[in-house]
Parts: structure tokens; sequence; C-alpha cells
């Protein structure tokens, strides 16, 4: 393990709270795997979506290198978020299992030799925030409108009863027509 990895791994070790910048290129030379929580108060942008953000977010991430030399990041991370059901507007909790394949690129060129099952990821000057990805990754994993399954939510009896039949303009036609016929 060369001096710089371990200085990564110590660096690592010390930090308590995210964020702190690593270096993929490094952890992917000897394979390494990071795993943690992170608190999701401290995503600002996930916090103003999220109702509570109490809970922590889970990864388990594994760093690597391609054939072509790209470092790639893969793994997972879960959580359960309280958002607000956009039907009822009550408290909803969603939980999420986001699969993670990236794929670290520093110049636009890069974009286009990626694996077709791998996101772009930018990297400036060969490092990232850790915690500024897994809040990436959360945020595109959400949904674009939030709502409870018609099952659980509120407000689906009351859209059930409002749903009025839809009448066909030939009915209003064929009305007409009756009407000459008297």
């Amino acid at each position: 393990m060369t001096v710089l990895l371990c200085m990564a791994k110590l660096a690592h070790l010390m930090v308590e709270h995210l964020p702190f910048s690593i270096e993929p290129a490094i952890l992917a030379l000897s394979g390494e795997k990071l795993e943690g929580e992170v608190p999701l108060k401290d995503m600002s942008r996930l916090a103003e979506l999220a109702l509570i953000t109490d809970e922590n977010a889970k990864y388990n991430l594994a760093f690597s290198k391609d054939e072509k030399g790209i470092v790639q990041i893969s793994g997972d991370i879960s959580t359960t978020l309280v958002m607000l059901c956009q039907r009822c507007l009550n408290n909803m909790p969603l939980t999420l299992n986001i699969p993670v394949s990236v794929g670290i690129v520093t110049y636009q060129v890069e974009i286009g030799s990626l694996a077709k099952d791998l996101e772009p990821y930018p990297a400036e000057e060969c490092k990232i925030s850790l915690l500024h990805l897994i809040e990436e990754e959360m945020l595109l994993s959400l949904p674009m409108v939030p709502f409870h399954s018609d099952e659980e939510c509120a407000a689906t009896a009351i859209i059930s009863e409002l749903k009025v039949k839809p009448v066909s303009p030939f009915e209003v036609l064929k009305k007409i027509n009756e009407g000459k016929q008297n």
C-alpha cells in the first residue's frame, strides 16, 4: 500500500462528518471500498425537499478502473426520507435503495468514452466531494411528484368521488337530433 493511499485512509478515519474530498483514482488503484453513514441534514438541497432530516443515508461504495483506465464508483445508497404527498398533503415515507454506477470524468471528451451503464460524474483536479456525490445520486432518484399509492393515500376516496363521467360531444348532437324529430 502506498504512503499516499495510507494517508487517504487515515484522513477518512479522522473526519467525523462529510464533506471531505476524496481522490477516486487513488482509491481505485487498490480497489478500496468506503462505507458509512451521512446525516441527511448535511445535504442542503435534499433537506429543502424532505420534511424530516433526522435520518442518515447509508452508503457502500467500491472504487475500480475499467480497461480504458476510467475510474468507476459502484455500490449503493439507502435511506428513508419523509416527503409531502402531493395528493393528500400528508407526510409520506419514501424508502430509497439507489444503485450507484458512476464514471469519473475530468474532461468533456472523456464522457463519450464511458460505458453505457455509467453516469458521468465530473472531478475537479481529480478530487470529488463524497457528500456531494451521495446527495446528487439521491436527488436523481427522487420521483418528480411524490405521492402515496392509491391504497395508502387519504385523497383517493375524495378524488374518486369528484370524477365526472365525461360527456361525449356526440351525445349533445344526438339530443339535438332527437328534438328535431319530435
